[in-house]
Order: C-alpha cells, then structure tokens, then sequence
C-alpha cells in the first residue's frame, strides 16, 4: 500500500480561556494553519456540482478533506483531488454500518488515501437508551473495529456528541468509560468542539485527562442565544484560539471547519476559514 506523509504540526504556548471571543485581544501573525473541511458542511454544492466546489475550497485555502466521495467512482474523484491538491484524510460510518461494510469502508480508504477512518457514532442503541453497559459494549465494538483497521494499514478515530459528557450513576460518563477502556494503539479521539461545549465539558481539560488520543478536531461554532445552536465559525461565542494553540502544541494537525446546518454553506465554509486565519 503507498501511503503519503501527512503534517505533523507545529508549536505555540496555550494561553487564554477558552469561551467568549474578544477579537481585539488576538495578536495578528503571518502564519497561516493548515486547514480542512468535513464535506457535509457544502453538501448541497457537493452534491450539486462536487469539482466546481472542490475548486472553491481550494481557492478559499483549504487542505484537507473528511468525507466519502462524488462522481461515478472513488478513483475519478481521487483524479480530482489530486489535481487540486486537496488531500482527502478521513471518511467514516456509524458502528452499525462499520461492523456491517468495513471492507467496503477499507477499499475506499485504500483509493483516496485516507489516514483516519472515523466511526462518527459508536452506538448500537438511540441516544437516550446510553447507560453504563451500552458505554462498555461500545469501548469493546470500537477495539475490535479499530484493531481490525489498525492491521489494514489505517489509524481509527472516535466521533462523540454531548451526551457522552452526561454524568450517569455515579456520575460516571460514557465518554471516560470509552476512553478508558479503548487500546490507544487502536482507537483515538476526533474531538468535536461544538459538542464538548454543549455537553458541559471543556476541550483543553479534556485532552489534559487523555494526552495523546485526540488527533483530528472538528472546529464547530455556538451561537450566543439561549439554544446554544450550531452556527458558523466566526458567528459564535467560542473562543477557538487557546484551544487550538494547545492543539498545536501538542502536535494535533487536523482541524476541520464543520456546520451540518448552514443557511449558505459554501459563504459559511469560506467565512470559517478567514476567520480562523485571522487568529493566526
């Protein structure tokens, strides 16, 4: 199998707290952090034209795509990420479909590339049936997921949502029962901003709890009224810059733009982008 080189990152001191933004108080430099895009964030331009909007996020500055792909074939549209340079890092299912179609998730992973393959929901339940068994079958369905992946050539992540941050008898939460019983030779962590937020936790501690397992971020906005809704980067209340300056402190290369609830997708896609460049 040949696989490319990806970044590794960078290096910066973490400073700030992370919530409210205050524009003013960030210091401007020149350096511009690689960014992507997870592809659901302009799924109605993907899906209405897929290379002309490929083309957009390069023009806007982005490197890296999570996603599956568009077109007739995995391969024709690797043609066209090559051409534009956009390397495509990460594309996943839920548990259900990963132990159902994994070699079919393995064959695209080998087409485009992919570093990570992301199980974006790790539960054979709904929502609001997690307790502490259903927390321990998941560690357990992610090892054998992840080391199955692992032996296949590919690194395995973990997607959470707030309510793995509840506390539940004991005040245990499902999201320390997963990491404190998957194998970190197997399973890492795909930290979504957003969600840690609105589930009551903070990124920084987290990561200070678990050193070493977050590897891809998804750079998800709060909007400042009381639903706490997923807005645009830029139009929220987070304050992404300590977060991401602990990232890059401790080598976390990924960061990627997500909004699954856009009103203007591609304008929010580019928005997001500059403003995290102007943190930067």
């Amino acid at each position: 199998m040949i696989r490319r080189e990806f970044l590794t990152g960078l290096g910066m001191a973490c400073v700030g707290t992370p919530w409210l933004i205050d524009q003013l108080a960030l210091p401007q430099v020149e350096k511009k952090v690689p960014m992507g895009i997870i592809l659901n964030t302009v799924r109605n331009e993907m899906n209405a034209d897929f290379e002309g909007t490929l083309r957009k996020l390069k023009a806007y500055g982005y490197q890296y795509l999570e996603g599956g792909y568009k077109g007739p074939s995995a391969k024709a549209y690797k043609r066209i990420t090559d051409k534009l340079d956009l390397q495509c890092i990460a594309g996943g299912g839920s548990m259900s479909d990963l132990q159902k179609n994994l070699d079919d998730y393995l064959k695209t992973a080998e087409i485009l590339e992919y570093e990570f393959i992301v199980c974006y929901y790790p539960w054979l339940t709904s929502n609001d049936e997690i307790d502490i068994p259903a927390s321990y079958q998941a560690a357990e369905n992610l090892n054998q997921v992840g080391k199955t992946i692992s032996n296949s050539g590919f690194k395995f992540a973990w997607h959470h949502h707030n309510w793995e941050f509840i506390p539940r008898e004991n005040g245990t939460r499902a999201f320390d029962i997963i990491m404190q019983n998957t194998d970190p030779e197997f399973v890492s962590l795909e930290m979504d901003l957003y969600w840690v937020f609105k589930g009551g936790a903070n990124p920084i501690e987290e990561m200070k709890r678990y050193p070493g397992r977050t590897k891809i971020f998804h750079v998800k906005d709060m909007s400042n009224s009381r639903d706490d809704d997923i807005v645009c980067v830029g139009d929220g209340k987070l304050n992404f810059k300590p977060i991401l300056d602990y990232a890059l402190a401790h080598d976390i290369a990924y960061w990627l733009v997500e909004n699954e609830r856009p009103s203007s997708s591609i304008e929010c896609a580019k928005n997001a982008i500059d403003h995290i460049n102007r943190l930067y």
